[in-house]
């Protein structure tokens, strides 16, 4: 990986785009057997919004929360719904699943090439960052979100926080009118992810991150620093503070007259947790997300049991062990590898949000978090290949056969999942009983009669 940055064609990005897409439908061409599986079925075929275009389903879908006629949950999610809307309405999806996996495919595929195209800004180099976005597109972990119809809020608020954090990297490129285009486009993309799911607002985060990896001086004093983000905020920030206030006021309009949203302690037992019990169940669990032994399509009541430290294992110890490892080892990246602090900051802060740390969720723990913090995995994991390869002396080939390898293996793995899914899926979209799933966790599909 070393020497002068590569210049890539846009033919290039062309033909990767379409190779990255091949790739995602080899992996998920069974999906389209899989139906309407768990929360897809009562989002979808219940809801009277998403039946037919007019205006008063319009109104109701940016008026009332995600989940209503059905419970207040305290989510507002529109343009999530609207793409529900475009599929059974526009797309004459009715109530075939084809669809709506089709659609699933299709973001999977264009988020794939927005993470090739963010590794490409940061490495220079074509491989590694082609390896990165295909071993994401392929990874197991990923067909909570992709497979299940539902999911897609996940992938919409990935593909504008992408697109955001993109648009944004290339405004620093630009002066005057053009970087005020660049400005404005990130502005729309922010906002688009603010209303496809809440943890969209993490692009903030991600800018700032960005900033301070690669536009502030390392060794810069602490005054330095924040004079750098004093001038940031006026030149930038404030074109991503409009949308998140545009959302706050919305949910506040929306959900102030909707009343108080359920929270199910079967879906979350941190829900009426002390504090400390909160913080150390939440850490656990995230220790638990580096390292995920067992995965399941839904963690309900005391799958995730609360952590108080008399009643704590060595394996709670491993997992807190390992969170706290992995911040110390962003703190030594950023003095030897900027590249390594961001990877590691990207992962961390879009999976923040589900954590339960800073606000409880609905769930305490879901696969489909790790939709978009997988990426920083896979970009390690390419990027790593590579140069261990250069440090053995060894040719890029080898990284490139290692790295195919494992990508082959997650495909199939990923393939078996949804056939696993499809099995043990009802005529009318429910998943019915338990079986063993995937790669080499193990897990098990189980149902959600409570969410």
């Amino acid at each position: 990986m070393e020497g002068p940055p590569e210049t890539i064609s846009g033919r290039r990005h062309a033909e990767t785009l379409l190779l990255l897409a091949a790739l995602v439908l080899a992996a998920y061409a069974n999906s389209f057997n899989t139906g309407f599986v768990l929360d897809s079925a009562p989002r979808i075929l219940d809801d009277a919004r998403v039946q037919a275009v007019g205006p008063q389903n319009l109104k109701d879908i940016l008026v009332h929360s995600y989940w209503w006629p059905e419970i207040e949950s305290g989510l507002y999610r529109p343009v999530t719904t609207l793409s529900f809307l475009v599929n059974h309405a526009v797309l004459d999806g009715l109530d075939r699943p084809a669809g709506y996996h089709c659609v699933n495919l299709l973001l999977h595929a264009v988020n794939a090439f927005l993470v090739y195209l963010l590794v490409l800004h940061l490495v220079r180099r074509y491989w590694p960052a082609f390896f990165a976005a295909a071993l994401w597109a392929l990874h197991p972990i990923a067909t909570e979100a992709v497979t299940n119809i539902v999911g897609r809020s996940d992938e919409l608020a990935a593909l504008w926080v992408l697109g955001a954090l993109l648009l944004y990297i290339r405004s620093t490129r630009k002066t005057g009118r053009a970087k005020g285009r660049w400005l404005a486009a990130m502005m729309v993309s922010t906002a688009l992810a603010v209303f496809s799911k809440e943890n969209g607002a993490m692009v903030v985060g991600l800018v700032l991150l960005y900033d301070f990896t690669w536009r502030i001086p390392r060794g810069s004093s602490l005054r330095a620093v924040v004079a750098g983000f004093r001038r940031f905020f006026v030149e930038r920030y404030l074109y991503l503070a409009i949308p998140i206030l545009a959302m706050l006021g919305a949910r506040w309009l929306v959900l102030r007259h909707s009343g108080v949203a359920r929270m199910a302690f079967l879906d979350n037992p941190l829900v009426g947790a002390d504090l400390l019990t909160r913080w150390a169940t939440a850490i656990r669990t995230s220790g638990k997300y580096l390292w995920p032994r067992t995965l399941s399509t839904d963690y309900s009541y005391n799958q995730v049991p609360l952590l108080t430290w008399p009643s704590a294992t060595w394996r709670d110890g491993a997992a807190a062990a390992a969170v706290l490892g992995l911040l110390a080892a962003a703190v030594l990246c950023y003095r030897r590898s900027r590249l390594g602090f961001f990877r590691i900051g990207f992962s961390a802060l879009t999976l923040l949000p589900a954590t339960s740390l800073v606000v409880t969720t609905g769930t305490i723990m879901a696969e489909r978090l790790l939709y978009l913090p997988a990426a920083g995995f896979a970009a390690a994991l390419a990027i790593g290949a590579y140069r261990l390869a250069h440090r053995l002396g060894l040719r890029p080939e080898a990284a490139a056969v290692v790295l195919s390898a494992i990508g082959i293996a997650y495909g199939v793995r990923t393939y078996r999942a949804n056939i696993s899914r499809a099995r043990k899926t009802s005529p009318a979209g429910k998943v019915r009983d338990c079986a063993p799933w995937i790669n080499s966790w193990r897990c098990s599909l189980v149902r959600s009669d409570t969410r």
